[in-house]
């Protein structure tokens, strides 16, 4: 199961269909045949069995997940957790009422799919979760993106000794210190770091990710962490929101006019290797996706994601306009 508070981690999902599909990256495009059908509410993918790869990596999960990944047909289901369409996360402004919807969220969504493993693709959720008490009482496997990022991160300052590093993220995440901390426990000191909140940005992406807006934005908060930095310093740029994906051509573009030597990092292209680790898949899996959403999915944020997504993975676009709408799916106000 992999889920976000809206729409931002079916960028993840779309890399984690190409992975299973192909084996390869999805920065390594590579189509492949398939027919689609629909069963129990999935959309269930088989692929031509051409170009199949085997996956040598070292075997290091669990058995019920290595079976899950290795079986004829893989069940996946996005889980968007958010509340209400009126009402996300970054809007809830009491700590305790976020944990508890999220709380709630997890657990129905465990009782009701009975995921292999779950994959939280939020950097706000991933901060959410260490304080639910789901995750004191769940037994099955949790990642979350910022475990990936964290790595990402630590790598690329260990790697260059005087860089420094702009954590982009919604206010909830750069409030939270869900980085600066575990960075700061990693002996990074502060001078190093330099987070950049970017209010609704990640709203303004799902909804037209061609409006002119966006790019000045964007820019805007790039101009405003790289003007702390001397010109000239090693700097890594890390997408800590997974809706940024999207925009990853906007932000390359904005970065090529700055002076600086900057290296963006994209943490949701090394997520799914992390959780596929150990995954020797000798054949091309039947693959079957659900999208279940209690708040109602506006249909101009469907159509935008649906076209962002279409070209590498048109099966995720086809279950996104059959997304399962259920309202009472958990009960999320204290």
């Amino acid at each position: 199961m992999v889920t976000d508070s809206g729409l931002g981690g079916v960028s993840i999902l779309a890399h984690l269909l190409h992975r299973l599909k192909t084996g390869v990256p999805f920065h390594n495009p590579h189509k492949a045949e398939c027919i689609a059908i629909k069963h129990e509410g999935f959309h269930v993918w088989r692929y031509a069995p051409d170009t199949t790869r085997a996956d040598t990596m070292q075997k290091l999960m669990p058995k019920r997940v290595e079976k899950t990944f290795q079986g004829s047909k893989v069940r996946v289901v996005y889980f968007n957790a958010m509340p209400d369409y009126a009402m996300g996360y970054n809007d809830m402004k009491d700590e305790r009422q976020k944990i508890f919807a999220f709380n709630a969220a997890l657990t129905s969504a465990q009782k009701k799919f009975d995921p292999a493993l779950t994959l939280i693709a939020s950097n706000t959720l991933s901060a959410l979760y260490p304080h639910t008490d789901f995750k004191n009482t769940n037994t099955a496997p949790v990642k979350t993106i910022a475990e990936t990022a964290l790595k990402l991160m630590l790598d690329f300052l260990h790697k260059h000794a005087r860089s420094r590093l702009v954590i982009l993220g919604t206010p909830t995440t750069i409030a939270s210190g869900l980085y600066t901390m575990p960075l700061a426990q990693n002996h990074i000191p502060p001078k190093r770091m330099i987070t950049e909140p970017c209010p609704d940005l990640h709203n303004l992406i799902v909804r037209n990710i061609v409006d002119p807006h966006i790019e000045k934005k964007i820019s805007t908060h790039i101009m405003s962490a790289l003007g702390k930095i001397a010109k000239g310093t090693r700097t890594a740029l890390c997408l800590c929101c997974t809706h940024y994906g999207f925009a990853v051509p906007l932000f390359q573009k904005i970065l090529a006019d700055f002076d600086h030597n900057v290296t963006l990092i994209n943490p949701n292209l090394n997520i799914c290797d992390d959780l596929l680790v150990g995954c020797k898949q000798k054949t091309r899996p039947a693959i079957c996706i659900k999208i279940v959403s209690q708040a109602k999915i506006h249909k101009d944020d469907i159509g935008n994601v649906c076209r962002l997504v279409k070209e590498t993975a048109p099966e995720i676009a086809l279950a996104l306009k059959g997304y399962q709408h259920v309202p009472d799916f958990f009960k999320w106000r204290l």
